[in-house]
Order: structure tokens, then sequence, then C-alpha cells
């Protein structure tokens, strides 16, 4: 089933897209037998439209994770089913989870236990998950490559979809899961348990958005993954630590992807303009050896004229103009070395020596001299790729590089000088 919803940006107005532009939702009811089954969709947003683009569901063993998934995208699960108890408790109490859970269920071990507190029209409800079935759940879907980012317990969730997509009811019934959760102005009122033997298509069985009708088995992934891509996360979910440094290395992996892209085509232009530069000086030299021979007749002009080719190719000599240059292969060089840990902030390749071009009333450049600017978390990630640096076969020497703590960076500074052996 594929479909889309569109109207974003006038039904969702007061929202911002949260966390990228895709996300893989995931029910996850547990039987009897202690097996998972899947009932998955892969949305994508773009351009104020919400589709499905992928549909699916399995069936996963105890201690398994599912098969040929696509492993490129975060992944929020919504879990219920056997071990995913359910409790309606007192609305509004400032007590803390813990608290609650012995008021709920006196006896019971918080420390053994997931708590989840979801906010109702008149009580609140109370979920838990046993800490070792959701730690192998967890740890069986990392161990097969994919990004659990996002989790939630039940199907409250669902009422996330009755909050926007109809904003001006009061009540309102949404199939979810094996549950009809009924809601009012958005927040759960109370759930009734539904068969959960297969799908059915009839029309209290499915919800219809956009274009499309879910079935009530993929409602509370849609809820799920529609929550994590228009608010930033998922409400309500239980406090999971793992999960949560999940979620924050996804959103740094994504930022490091997209500097990695800015950086890369930084660098592409810089070696572009080098290389529309070295045409263009090519042609000036050309044009001006061309104008000696066509004014060679002019004797009282001559001398003049070869004596200013001489100076500027004698410059662009000294300053390595005439041939080809090595900064496409010293940046390239330090950019694909380059650690996970450190950002290079700017990049000079035989820089400017200011001093000696104010006293010399001309441009002087330092030749064989790399100077690298950056910022790195902690000196550690510096040090081994200095000393990997060191190891190249261009390196001829490295200085004491300077490091300077930046608070607004929340980072290290860093100001490191190479020298490049003669020669290459």
């Amino acid at each position: 089933m594929m479909g889309y919803i569109n109207n974003i940006t006038e039904r969702w107005q007061k929202l911002r897209p949260g966390n990228g532009k895709a996300v893989g939702a995931v029910l996850l009811q547990r039987n009897e037998a202690n097996q998972w089954t899947a009932h998955g969709l892969a949305l994508r947003l773009q351009k104020g439209v919400v589709s499905i683009t992928d549909q699916w569901q399995q069936a996963i063993g105890p201690g398994t994770a599912p098969q040929n998934l696509p492993k490129d995208l975060p992944y929020v699960l919504v879990l219920d089913g056997k071990g995913v108890l359910h409790k309606p408790i007192t609305a509004n109490s400032p007590a803390a989870p813990v608290e609650r859970l012995k008021e709920a269920l006196p006896g019971v071990a918080p420390k053994d236990f997931y708590l989840q507190v979801t906010g109702g029209a008149e009580t609140d409800f109370l979920s838990l998950i046993r800490r070792d079935v959701f730690d192998q759940l967890s740890g069986d879907w990392q161990a097969a490559g994919y990004w659990v980012v996002g989790t939630t317990l039940g199907p409250w969730v669902g009422a996330f979809l009755a909050a926007v997509l109809d904003p001006s009811a009061s009540n309102q019934t949404v199939p979810a899961g094996n549950h009809r959760l009924d809601t009012r102005q958005g927040k759960p009122l109370s759930i009734t348990a539904m068969q959960a033997n297969g799908d059915n298509d009839s029309d209290n069985d499915t919800l219809t958005i956009g274009d499309q009708r879910l079935g009530r088995l993929w409602v509370p992934a849609y809820a799920a993954g529609l929550s994590w891509l228009l608010t930033g996360g998922i409400a309500p979910a239980p406090s999971i630590e793992t999960v949560k440094q999940r979620a924050a290395e996804w959103r740094q992996r994504k930022r490091f992807e997209a500097t990695g892209k800015g950086l890369l085509a930084g660098i592409f232009l810089l070696l572009l303009l080098n290389f529309v530069v070295f045409g263009h000086l090519r042609k000036q030299i050309g044009g001006l050896e061309t104008q000696v021979s066509r004014l060679s007749a002019s004797s009282g002009k001559e001398n003049e004229i070869f004596r200013q080719m001489q100076q500027k190719k004698a410059f662009f000599e000294q300053n390595g103009w005439l041939h080809g240059t090595h900064h496409s292969f010293l940046a390239d060089t330090l950019a694909a070395g380059l650690p996970p840990g450190i950002r290079l902030l700017e990049l000079g390749i035989h820089p400017n020596d200011e001093k000696q071009s104010r006293q010399e009333k001309r441009l002087v450049f330092v030749s064989s001299t790399v100077v690298v600017k950056g910022v790195c978390a902690s000196p550690g990630p510096l040090q081994e790729w200095m000393y990997r640096l060191g190891q190249s076969r261009w390196v001829a020497s490295m200085g004491e590089p300077s490091y300077q703590f930046d608070p607004q960076l929340k980072a290290g500074v860093f100001t490191l000088t190479i020298q490049v052996k003669e020669g290459l």
C-alpha cells in the first residue's frame, strides 16, 4: 500500500520537520510463544508531503531481528502484546513514574521495568515492559545493523493522529493495533481490546489518511513515524538511555554526512578555481610571448617588454604556477585521512607571507608549507592524526600544534603547520 498525505504546511503549520526526511516505523506485538510480529512502514517527508514508500510484515523469533529491511533509515518501534502492561492511574499526579508504579502495582520492583506515563483526558495511563525483554530486542536490532532511535509502549501514540488529522473534533476513535483507542481533544480516553487474528479491512478496522486506508495493525507505526518526522520525537515514550544515545548518534551521523558533503563540494570548487586560474595564467604567459615576438622589430620597446615578461615569468615560476600544483593532492590526502573526531576550519596550501609581502610590496608565498586549522573534542584524535600524517611520504616535518579550548564551539581549536618535502 503506497500513498501520501499533503497540505502539511496548512494542517501542521505549528510543527517543523524534526529528524530528517525519512524514517522506518514498526509495530511489534509479542505473542504467547514470545514471538514478535512486525507490521512496518517506511515514511518519507518531501516538499510538504508525507508518503509511504514501503510496507512489510514479518514474524520475528526470539533472539532474532527482522530480515531485509533498509539499513539506511532510523527506526521507531511501537511495542505491545505479551509483556507490555497498561494500567490507569491518577491523572496529573506530580509523582515520579517509579512512585506511580508503586501506587498502581504494589510489590513490583521498578528496577526490573521500563516505565511510560501517558497523560489522558480523564486518567493517566502507566505502561511498562521488562528491561530484559526490551534490552534483548534492542540488542538484536542493533546487532543486525538497524538504528533504533525511538520507542513507545502501547497504542497511545495513535492519539497523535487524532490530534493532527482533525483537531476540531472533540471525541474520536482510532483503530490502533489490537486495540481501539478512544480520544478526547487529542488525549487518550480509554482503550478496548480487539481480536488479534489477522488484518481486517472493515471500516471499523481501518483509518483513512489522505488518499489511503491504513489497516489497524499499521496505524500505530504510521503515527509513531509521523510524530518522529514532524515533531522530532515520540510521545509518550519510556526513558531508555540506550535509545536516547542511539538517537543522538544518528543525528550526529547525519550532521557529519552533511558536513562531509559540504567539505567535498568546497574542495571541488577550490580545485575547479585552481584549474581555471592555472589555465588563465598559462594563457597570459603565451600571450606575452606572442606579443614579444610581434614587437621584436620595435627595438625601442623590445627590451622593456622583454624585461616585463621575464619578471612575470619569474614570479610565476617562483610560486610554482608554471607547473602542475600539488594543491589537489595535498587537499585530498588531508581530507581522506581525517578522523571523525576532527573537523577542519581552514586549509592553507603555500600560504601568503603577509610580513614579507608588505616589505617587498609584492605577493610572497611560503613554499612547501601547509597550515591546517580545525577543531576536535580532545587532543587524542589530533595526536593520532599527526602520527599518521608523519608517516606520509610527502611530509618533511610538522611543527608543534597550538591547541586551545573554545567555549562557544565546545571543542579545542588547533593550528598545525606542515612542511612538504621538496621535489614532490
